[in-house]
C-alpha cells in the first residue's frame, strides 16, 4: 500500500445534547482552513463530510445507547459489516451495563478532535481524541469527564469512504508505533464473553460502594483519623486542576504518566518526599514515583498508606491488567456520592471525577485495589 501523505489535521467537531429535546447538534469548525493550498486536494469536501458524519454517528450511538437504555443500531452501508456487528454488541452491552448498575444518564456532551491524518492509495487513517462529559441522575453534582484516543480507519470505495475500524489506543489493543492491532472479530468475541458476565461484574462494582456516613462512623476504619485533615482536599484540588493537562513543573511520561500524576497529587496533599524511597527532581525520579507496584510498596513502607477494601476521597486506586498480568494503572479517588459510588481522576487516559464503573470490571482491568492515604 502506497502512502501518499501524512498531515497534522486540526479541526474540531463539537457534539452537544439537550436533555429537554434530546437533539444532537453538530458544529464543524475550521474544516477547510486546516488544509493549506498544497494539500487541499488530499481530501475532498465530500470526503471530509463523510469522515465527520461516520465518526459522529459511531460515537453518538454509544452514548445514546446509555441515555436511552437501549442499543442503538447503526444502519449505514458506509460501515464495514464486521464493525457494524461489533458496534451493535457494544451498544447493547453499554445500555444493559448502565441499567444493571442503576445509572441513568441525564446530560452529556462529546467533543471530537482530529489529528494525524494519513492518506494512502486506497485508505486513510486519522487519530481522534474523544472527550466525554456525563452527568447521571443519582449524582447530578458530579460532572464526569474522560478522554480517549482512537485510531479510525477508512477504506476508499469509488466516491465513498467506508468506516473500517475504530481502535481504542489502549495499551493492550494497539501499539501506535506499529500497525499491530486487535482485529474487530477478536474484540467482538472478547466483548461477547464479557456480556455473558455482565450481572456478575455489576455486583462486583456495587460491592465497592460504601456510603460516606459508614466511612466516618465505623470506628475500625482508618478513614476516620484523616477525614478531618485538609491534606486530602489539597490532593483532590491538585488532581482536579491537572487531570486534563500536565504541570510543566514535572516531567511528562506520556502514555505512562498515571503514577507520576498520582505521586504529584499525594505530594500536593502534604506527603513529604523521602530520598531515595520516594522522590522527584528535574534530573531523576525514584522508581516508586513513576511505577505502579513500586509506588504501592513505598507508600506502605513509609506509613503513608494502608491497604483497604474500599476507598475515601484522596485514596489511591490501582488497576490489575489481565493481559500484562500485573498492576499497571493508577488513579486517585476525587469524588464520592451519597450512594458510595467512587469517582477517580487519572492520566493515561485523562480522567476527572470518572465513575469507576466506567472502566471496571473490564476485559483489560479485572481487579482493583485501594490504598487509604494517611494525609
Amino acid at each position: 500500500m502506497k502512502k501518499i501523505f501524512t498531515l497534522l489535521l486540526s479541526f474540531v467537531m463539537v457534539l452537544t445534547i439537550s436533555v429537554s429535546t434530546s437533539t444532537v447538534k453538530a458544529n464543524i469548525l475550521n474544516t477547510n482552513d486546516s488544509f493549506d493550498g498544497s494539500t487541499s486536494n488530499l481530501l475532498s469536501t465530500g470526503d471530509k463530510e463523510q469522515l465527520l458524519s461516520l465518526t459522529q454517528n459511531y460515537f453518538t450511538s454509544e452514548i445514546e445507547s446509555i441515555k436511552q437504555n437501549r442499543a442503538i443500531t447503526i444502519d449505514d452501508n458506509l460501515m464495514s459489516t464486521e464493525l457494524k456487528e461489533y458496534s451493535s454488541l457494544k451498544n447493547l452491552y453499554l445500555s444493559d451495563w448502565f441499567k444493571e448498575v442503576d445509572k441513568e444518564l441525564i446530560n452529556y456532551s462529546v467533543d471530537l478532535n482530529f489529528k494525524d491524518l494519513e492518506v494512502y492509495d486506497e485508505s486513510l487513517s486519522i487519530i481522534c481524541t474523544v472527550t466525554n462529559k456525563m452527568v447521571f441522575k443519582d449524582s447530578p453534582e458530579i460532572e464526569q469527564l474522560g478522554q480517549d484516543d482512537y485510531k479510525i480507519l477508512f477504506k476508499k470505495l469509488d466516491e465513498n469512504l467506508i468506516l473500517e475500524d475504530v481502535i481504542l489506543l489502549e495499551e493492550s489493543e494497539f501499539n501506535q508505533k506499529s500497525l499491530l492491532r486487535s482485529p474487530v472479530d477478536t474484540r467482538y468475541e472478547t466483548l461477547k464473553s464479557k456480556y455473558l458476565n455482565l450481572k456478575k461484574d455489576a455486583q462486583r462494582i456495587k460491592e465497592l460502594s460504601v456510603s460516606e456516613d459508614s466511612d466516618l462512623l465505623n470506628p475500625e476504619n482508618t478513614f476516620n483519623a484523616r477525614s478531618y485533615s485538609s491534606g486530602y482536599l489539597a490532593a483532590i484540588d491538585y488532581a482536579h486542576t491537572w487531570a486534563l493537562g500536565r504541570n510543566p513543573a514535572y516531567r511528562d511520561f506520556g502514555d505512562n504518566d498515571c503514577t507520576n500524576f498520582v505521586s504529584q497529587c499525594v505530594f500536593a496533599g502534604g506527603m513529604p518526599m523521602v530520598e531515595p524511597k520516594w522522590a522527584y527532581s528535574s534530573f531523576t525520579q525514584s522508581r516508586s514515583w513513576v511505577l505502579v507496584t513500586e509506588f504501592w510498596t513505598a507508600m506502605y513502607q513509609l506509613g503513608y498508606g494502608t491497604p483497604n477494601s474500599s476507598a475515601y476521597r484522596g485514596d489511591i486506586v490501582q488497576f490489575y491488567n489481565s493481559t500484562k498480568k500485573e498492576w499497571s494503572h493508577a488513579g486517585i479517588i476525587t469524588a464520592k456520592d451519597s450512594y458510595g459510588t467512587l469517582f477517580y481522576s487519572a492520566h493515561s487516559s485523562n480522567r476527572r471525577d470518572y465513575g469507576l464503573y466506567n472502566v471496571y470490571p473490564s476485559s483489560l482491568y479485572t481487579d482493583v485495589r485501594f490504598l487509604g492515604m494517611n494525609y
